[in-house]
């Protein structure tokens, strides 16, 4: 839908917002305490920041983005994420507690389309995400780490690749 999107994390109660129109997904402010997630985007030929948001209202971070139709974009929080905008509804999956992953999805207008936690009841850190199209279909694929012994929104069938847990403090996961 043209434009650059960036996005990380800021110490910043005061980060400058901005939403382009009424269908963008905005969260203005974000008064929780330490680092907070926030996505902004450059409108192609002038760039002008056109979107410019908090994501959820907890701490966090935004630590990958893809784009592959959507923008698909991973991180992870102790607080709430962003709500899922008319006309999509999608059932997602509970906060776990403590630090949870995340994907939410944006549609070329910048509207929330899917929005979920992932992981289990110990700290949960997806570091990247990729989306593409393979015969046809739209696979997203997450990598990073986790504490939980048993991620509890994702089972281990299916297309979730999952190894025996080692009994270390932390391990890698991988998901699509």
């Amino acid at each position: 839908n043209g434009g650059i999107y960036v996005g990380g994390n800021t110490y910043s109660s005061s980060f400058y917002t901005q939403q382009p129109n009424s269908l963008a997904y905005y969260q203005p402010t974000n008064t929780s305490p330490g680092s907070k997630a926030f996505l902004a985007k450059l409108n192609p030929g002038n760039g002008h920041v056109g979107l410019s948001t908090y994501l959820g209202t907890g701490s966090g971070a935004l630590s990958g983005m893809s784009w592959s139709k959507y923008l698909y974009i991973t991180g992870s929080t102790y607080g709430t994420l962003p709500a899922v905008q008319a006309p999509f509804s999608t059932a997602t999956y509970p906060y776990s507690g403590g630090e949870d992953g995340f994907l939410v999805i944006l549609d070329d207008q910048d509207r929330t389309c899917y929005a979920t936690f992932l992981g289990g009841s110990d700290f949960d850190r997806p570091v990247e995400v990729r989306a593409g199209t393979v015969n046809g279909q739209v696979r997203v694929v997450l990598a990073g780490i986790t504490g939980s012994a048993a991620i509890q929104s994702v089972p281990c069938s299916g297309n979730t690749f999952c190894l025996p847990w080692s009994g270390s403090s932390q391990e890698t996961m991988l998901m699509e």
